[in-house]
Parts: C-alpha cells; structure tokens; sequence
C-alpha cells in the first residue's frame, strides 16, 4: 500500500521539478575499490568464487586465525570508482538535476588534475574544482553491511588556509553567496576540516547577506576520541549561530553522541516514535537548527517546527551499499532545496538511498518519483 508520506512527497516534488537548487560539496575525495572476500573457490577462474555474505563471515575467518597462525583471504576488485562522501554525495544530487558545485580531492598522483574515474561526475556538475590527488577506500561489501580500509594521508593537507592558497578568499566567498546548501562532509577522515568550518564562519559567511543553510555528516567517526567529538560539536553550534546547520547521524553515530551530551544510549526500540524522540532530545542538547538519524528501519528528523519520521525499505540483498547514506544525504537535500518539508525531504531520502542499494545506480528524479509512489517493500 503507498505511504501517505511519500505519496505527497511525490506530489509536491512533481509541482517543484523545475526548481534547481545550488549546493556546494567539499572537501574529500578518495577512489573507492568495491571489492568482494573470497570464501571458496568452484575454480580458479577469475569470477568462479563465493564471496562472504557477512561481516560476520570476515570477522570468524580472521579470528580463527589468532593465537599464532595466519589466515589468507583473497580480495576481488569488482570496480574502481568515484568515491569519497563529497563526490558520492555530488554524484546523488547531480543525478536529481541539483545544480552541484564540488570541491575535493579529485587528482590523479600524477600530473593529471582529475582522475579519469571522476570524469562522469564532473561533466554533471555544474562546476568542479580538485585540491589535491584523491585518498583510496578498499570498500569490502556484503549483504549485511561493509567494511572500508581508508589510505587517507592525500588529505592530510586540506585546511582552511590550504583552501585559500588554492582558490582565493574572494572565489571562495563567490562559490557560498551562489549556493543554497553547504554541505561539509567526512569529519572524520578531514583532520582540517574545523579550521575550514571556522574560516568559513569568520571570513565568508559572516559577510554575506543571502546565506546558505550548511549540512554536515560525520561519516563514522569511531576512531576519533570523545574529546576531539566534543570539540566539533562545540564548533558546529557556533557555525550554526551564522547559518541553520542540519546534522546527519547514523544510530551509532547519535547513540555516541547522546552519550556524550546526555549521558544516555539511545533505546534499543528503534520504533519511529523513539526516534523521533530521540531526535528532538539530541538537537536540543547540541543547539543545532536540525537533526537527523538514519537507520535501517526507520529514519527521524527534528528541526525548531517539528519531530517526525518515515520508515525505510529494506533491501535484502543490495547491490552496492558503499555509498548509500551519501545518497540518503541526496535525496534528502534535493527535496528540501526544492521547498520539501521536513518528512516529505525524509521519505525522498529513504527512497534515493534504497533506489541505489538496490540497483547500485544513482537514480534520477523521475525514478525517485516511481518509487515514492509505488508502495513496494511497505
């Protein structure tokens, strides 16, 4: 039976179809090697294997493997891709006619300025500038989730005063007066990019008289340490004194950081109402404009006007999951640039996302609308 939700997001999505909104992405960049773990071979022909369906699989492997002895686990690239959350993200919104302006590590080691694999995604964006040579994720997908080895160390040097010495203050201010959204992704792989959250408090988007709203995901931050956590979080309320700023967390990511903030794990009911819930008491212990979580069953968002939240359609057997919150991300924004509500923008998210797990392309705005309104997995 179709979701009420999506049905009006569908609606009023059609009605706003000729709006594009401006988003500014930045600042990673990394090549994603989507790659399988070989569990047993039927031959040594190259494609005649079983890959590990879990994650589990992986771990029992490597345990076994403990106490003195070793383990050989063969890896299987299935595809060399565009990556990085900023690209990801760039590709999604692209792909739904938002109007995309990406700032990563797009390079080639060598002397190129743009890495063939990104070549696709650039031609769709309105205007793409590399900082550097991408960083690399060897991504091991299963089908109950996957595991990312990041080689992060291109990005080391991106800061604020990296980004200027590149651009110019003044291009730099040119590129967020234009924009909508500015969306700053992967904190947790970006050592700088507080120092770009600050400078672009201080030097651009205090000066500005139309300023774009900011999004910000973490993008699993488990390595980093509660108080390096705690110091973003300070540097996210005071990012969104300038601008209304939208936190998008997964359930690990929330649970974190509703230890930290409340003293309290969120409930192991992960029902809508608890999630809505939880969503509400996180924004107001951060101070941000909006919250987000994500997880697999339902998604809850909180902003000054409301709590709400829609359910997700699980995909069983997806066909690539690297990526997939990127373009919950996506959709998410696309609808609300597009002058989506908070649930509406919510359910388009759920459904760009489970679009893409489920096919493994990003898709467009006219198969986001067939999905919304086809009640399939409800």
């Amino acid at each position: 039976m179709p979701d009420p939700i999506r049905l009006a997001a569908a609606e009023a999505l059609r009605g706003a179809a000729d709006r594009s909104p401006r988003v500014l992405v930045g600042f990673d960049g990394f090549l994603d090697s989507i790659t399988s773990a070989v569990d047993t071979r039927r031959s040594m022909s190259p494609d005649d294997y079983e890959p590990m369906r879990t994650i589990g699989a992986l771990a029992s492997r490597i345990g076994a493997a403990g106490g003195g002895r070793s383990t050989n686990i063969e890896l299987r690239e299935r595809e060399l891709r565009a990556g990085g959350n900023g690209p990801l993200l760039a590709g999604a919104l692209s792909g739904q006619g938002v109007r995309v302006t990406l700032i990563g590590a797009l390079g080639a080691d060598g002397a190129e300025p743009i890495h063939p694999a990104y070549e696709a995604l650039v031609e769709r964006c309105e205007e793409a500038i590399s900082v550097g040579a991408s960083a690399r994720t060897d991504a091991l997908e299963f089908d109950d989730g996957k595991v990312m080895f990041n080689w992060s160390a291109n990005l080391d040097r991106i800061d604020w005063s990296y980004l200027v010495d590149r651009l110019g203050l003044e291009r730099i201010r040119g590129l967020c007066a234009r924009c909508d959204v500015l969306a700053t992704i992967n904190w947790t792989n970006l050592g700088g990019l507080p120092s770009i959250w600050r400078g672009l408090r201080d030097e651009v988007l205090s000066s500005l008289d139309r300023r774009p709203s900011i999004f910000v995901d973490l993008s699993d931050p488990a390595k980093r340490t509660d108080d390096a956590v705690r110091s973003m979080l300070e540097d996210l309320a005071s990012l969104d004194g300038v601008a209304p700023l939208t936190l998008g967390l997964n359930f690990a990511e929330a649970n974190r950081l509703s230890a930290l903030r409340l003293g309290e794990c969120l409930p192991r009911d992960r029902s809508m109402g608890e999630m809505e819930h939880a969503a509400a008491r996180l924004r107001d212990a951060l101070g941000l404009s909006c919250v987000l979580i994500h997880t697999r069953g339902a998604v809850a968002g909180a902003d000054a006007s409301e709590a709400t939240s829609v359910r997700t359609r699980v995909v069983e057997r997806p066909v690539l999951s690297t990526g997939a919150g990127d373009h919950f991300n996506g959709g998410y924004l696309g609808a609300r640039g597009r002058g989506l509500g908070l649930g509406m923008s919510l359910a388009c998210g759920c459904d760009t996302a489970s679009a893409y797990v489920g096919t493994g392309r990003t898709p467009d705005l006219e198969t986001l609308l067939g999905v919304l309104v086809s009640g399939d997995g409800l």
